[in-house]
């Protein structure tokens, strides 16, 4: 279904432009499905884990961009190399506040640069792509302004949205999460998906060595960012037919079923088209499918652990 939506005369003359902010480590996994059909940017200042990204033959048309994305209009900033790649920020790590953290070292800046930049106005010059329909960014405390920098209308125009924002201080002036749900909330976003990841609060030169070993098996880990991604309400009037359609392929990869159905409702009322009815059952057959496998699955379980108890063994679990 999503390959005969994507075949569409729509998107031939349009593609999805999906834009990946911080590609290091991976592409989103997410677009996989569409990504025959989709025109990449995918762009990162660390070029430490983005080697891979010049190989990667998946898309319709893929740009690399090797610059920093930043909000302000300098044509050079400053960057922080730390010891891990995917900790490196035009920010400075904040050493004080993550000292307490057992990752802190994780953070230390190994060299500060000056780096070639690009402007989220920029990406035009920089690709010919004059919208985004998918924007994914991890800079490591900018998110929101980066969002917030795209031109008015590119940004009115986004479908979906990820975004990985701070809730414990990592580095100096970050966008924090409670701003980003904020301003997503207030621009007819809602969270279709948030995955609260931590970190345990451990002073490394506090304990010994086996201490610290201890500490590790009993303190429990304290949300220190979270993982968000944001689905559109489609409360604006400029959408299109294409942008409904996409909408609905979005909320699909994200497994967001109901919302699919109330895309495809509202589609229905906007646009004359018989895609709505094949949507409808495509949908509904997916949750069934979804619904059967999950519940195989949980009788398969309760199959195996009744046989195991039953003979008092654990061949099963060996097998």
């Amino acid at each position: 279904m999503i390959d005969k939506i994507l075949r569409r005369q729509e998107f031939l003359s349009k593609p999805p432009v999906l834009l990946d902010i911080g590609a290091s480590g991976g592409i989103n996994k997410k677009w996989s499905p569409i990504a025959k059909y989709s025109v990449c940017i995918a762009c990162d200042a660390d070029s430490r884990e983005f080697g891979f990204v010049s190989n990667c033959k998946d898309y319709k048309k893929l740009f690399i961009i090797n610059k920093i994305c930043k909000a302000n209009d300098k044509d050079r900033n400053d960057f922080y190399l730390t010891r891990s790649p995917y900790c490196s920020s035009t920010l400075m790590p904040d050493t004080e506040k993550l000292a307490n953290w057992e990752f802190s070292s994780l953070f230390d800046v190994v060299s500060c640069s000056q780096l070639p930049s690009m402007q989220m106005a920029d990406l035009q010059s920089e690709t010919g792509i004059t919208y985004v329909d998918y924007f994914k960014t991890d800079s490591q405390g900018t998110d929101l302004r980066l969002f917030t920098s795209l031109c008015e209308d590119v940004r009115r125009h986004v479908l979906a949205a990820e975004f990985e924002p701070g809730i414990m201080d990592a580095y100096k002036g970050e966008d924090k999460l409670a701003a980003v749900l904020s301003y997503m909330e207030d621009s007819g976003f809602w969270v279709s998906g948030l995955t609260i990841c931590g970190v345990k609060r451990i002073r490394p030169e506090l304990f010994t060595a086996k201490e610290k070993k201890l500490l590790y098996y009993i303190i429990p880990k304290s949300p220190g960012w979270g993982e968000f991604t944001f689905l559109t309400n489609l409360e604006d009037s400029i959408f299109t037919i294409r942008e409904y359609l996409l909408a609905w392929i979005f909320a699909f990869i994200n497994k967001q079923y109901g919302f699919s159905m109330e895309i495809i409702s509202k589609g229905k009322e906007k646009f004359s088209d018989e895609i709505w009815d094949e949507l409808y059952d495509y949908t509904q057959k997916t949750i069934k499918e979804e619904f059967r496998h999950l519940f195989t699955k949980r009788i398969a379980f309760f199959i195996h652990r009744w046989v195991d108890k039953l003979f008092k063994t654990n061949y099963i679990q060996e097998y």
